[in-house]
């Protein structure tokens, strides 16, 4: 076949066709990323706007590298503390945990969970709420502000203050709901993953509140 005739056959035009939806569609991915992406900076401002009432510029970050992020492990379970950041009295603790790959298919949750804090010991949580999952944690709907909040509630605030960890005892069957710490919450694999950072996160506040701020 001649040069010629190959430019007017049906396999060039194919060809061409091909390559206007390749640049198009490359066009239109790179204008998505564009218009949605969220810098790390944004991704913690709007955290700080859902979790923390005060001045978020005026926090102190506890975790300033990698080296600084420290693991925790509860039942079988490890929560990695990505970040922290403390109000100026000392009183409100936001710390960002991962449960890590112990959520559905072995799947990671990170949330921020805000503290109360008094005389360098831990009083209370404040309110949690979820940052980011992995896309196999395909039960994360029921992880709801609700469902979230009964962490902060007066039903188990003596596992917050009593140096104890949430757990599920209906996922856990070696433990004996009679003899166990309260389980909150339902027995999806994901509020394992929950749970896990929920305790990572106190163990972290309980270990470093009394050195102050």
């Amino acid at each position: 076949m001649k040069i010629k005739d190959f430019f007017k056959s049906n396999s060039f035009k194919c060809i061409v066709v091909l390559l206007v939806i390749a640049l198009v569609c490359g066009s239109v991915l790179a204008l998505a990323n564009d218009l949605f992406y969220v810098s790390p900076e944004e991704a913690f401002a709007r955290s700080m706007s859902k979790i923390y009432d005060g001045d978020a510029t005026k926090l102190e970050d506890k975790i300033v590298s990698e080296d600084e992020q420290v693991t925790y492990t509860t039942y079988n379970c490890s929560a990695v503390i990505l970040d922290a950041q403390v109000s100026p009295d000392g009183k409100t603790w936001l710390v960002q945990s991962k449960g890590d790959k112990c959520g559905y298919q072995g799947g990671s949750l990170v949330l921020w969970v805000s503290m109360n804090v008094e005389n360098g010991q831990l009083a209370g949580l404040n309110k949690i709420i979820v940052d980011s999952y992995d896309s196999s944690q395909t039960l994360i709907g029921s992880i709801s502000a609700e469902y979230l909040a009964q962490y902060c509630s007066e039903d188990y605030k003596a596992i917050v203050t009593g140096g104890r960890h949430f757990s599920n005892v209906r996922m856990d069957k070696e433990n004996n709901p009679a003899d166990s710490d309260i389980a909150s919450g339902g027995a999806t694999y994901t509020s394992v993953a929950v749970n896990a950072a929920i305790n990572g996160a106190m163990d972290y506040v309980r270990e470093f509140a009394g050195e102050g701020v």
